[in-house]
């Protein structure tokens, strides 16, 4: 369970799935690998407002916040 755990996990799926293919063009090519993030802004203030709204419903409502975290 131990060896499934860690080569199933989200860590594990970030530092190989894009830290190693990025790595191998980089190396191959010798240029930087450009990232777009013009969203990310909106992506990170959307998740928490998603996150404080959820918060505050489950203060309440158990019933409504599960429904919200479900959407």
């Amino acid at each position: 369970m131990g060896v499934s755990n860690t080569l199933g996990s989200n860590l594990f799926d970030l530092l190989v799935g894009l830290a190693f293919p990025w790595f191998l063009k980089t190396l191959l090519s010798g240029e930087p690998v450009h990232i777009n993030s013009n969203g990310l802004k909106y992506d990170s203030i959307l998740l928490l407002g998603i996150v404080a709204i959820t918060v505050c419903l489950s203060k309440k409502n158990e019933r409504e916040s599960f429904v919200f975290m479900c959407l």
